[in-house]
């Protein structure tokens, strides 16, 4: 089992994704590339890049494979030493910070969410 010591630090100060049942696509203007253990990302639009690695490399694989985050927080919490709490709000908020980025989009699927 992996520690969660490698995840992406997320402002405490933002305000959340409020569904776990979100559907995630990556924006069709970002590349990305594995190297060396880190995700690279491209962002074509705006010529910017970014790199994640360790958790936020583990969250960005499941995003690119269609895992929406309620399926997202059951894998991390089977692979990483971290209470439930810490991990629903570090994930959103990571996944927060991708929206606001542009690299992602978020929507609602059909999954209830209780």
């Amino acid at each position: 089992m992996s520690s969660y010591h490698d995840r992406a630090e997320a402002d405490p100060q933002k305000p959340m994704l409020n569904t776990l049942s979100a559907t995630l696509t990556a924006s069709k203007e970002v590349l990305s590339r594995e190297i060396h253990g880190e995700i690279v990302l491209l962002d074509l639009k705006t010529e910017s890049y970014f790199g994640v690695s360790g958790v936020g490399a583990r969250i960005w694989q499941m995003l690119v494979d269609g895992t929406n985050l309620r399926e997202m927080r059951a894998v991390l919490a089977a692979e990483y030493k971290v209470s439930e709490e810490t991990l629903a709000k570090d994930l959103q908020r990571f996944v927060g910070d991708l929206v606001d980025a542009g690299l992602v989009t978020a929507g609602n699927d059909s999954v209830s969410n209780s």
